[in-house]
């Protein structure tokens, strides 16, 4: 009352067991998100539909010699070197039509960009996924540098093979 007097007293009881359960299972899925961002071995590079960058794996961190907060929120442009004249270079979707139409489930070689500026031949293959009711990409990008190596170290030897042979049969 307004002397100060406890006059009575309310309790109230709310169980949170049903929140608490979806925070474990939202920091579990995100530890499991982390994880795979830190150990994909090819690079992984996640954004929305504007083709604006939300994650950047550890091997897109190491191939690109950028980090995750340099990238994030940065366009997904940026990281390729190709000059497309029909304006693709980005888009995503096009990408992802072109890894679904694909017999061997890599969409795209491209030319990518590093921080420092430098160009590298890229295998980009897109999947998408919807969240909270909007799309977003995975892009998946694998270094062909040692693979060309590879290919034209193996042409080097076959025409010398073919040198040899001729050789051979002179």
């Amino acid at each position: 009352d307004q002397s100060g007097t406890l006059r009575g007293y309310g309790k109230l009881i709310r169980d949170i067991t049903q929140q608490r359960a979806e925070q474990f299972r939202a920091a579990a899925s995100e530890n499991h998100y982390r994880s795979i961002l830190a150990t994909v071995p090819d690079a992984m590079v996640v954004t929305n539909r504007a083709g604006n960058i939300l994650s950047f794996s550890a091997a897109a961190e190491r191939l690109f010699g950028l980090s995750e907060s340099e990238v994030v929120g940065t366009s997904f442009q940026r990281l390729i070197a190709s000059s497309d004249p029909q304006g693709r270079v980005g888009d995503l979707e096009y990408y992802l039509a072109a890894t679904r139409n694909s017999s061997d489930g890599v969409g795209s070689t491209l030319l990518g960009r590093k921080g420092d500026g430098s160009t590298f031949p890229l295998q980009l293959a897109v999947g998408q996924a919807v969240t909270e009711g909007k799309p977003i990409f995975t892009a998946f990008i694998r270094d062909l540098t040692e693979h060309r190596r590879t290919q034209e170290r193996l042409e080097e030897l076959r025409a010398s093979l073919v040198h040899a042979a001729r050789g051979s049969a002179m």
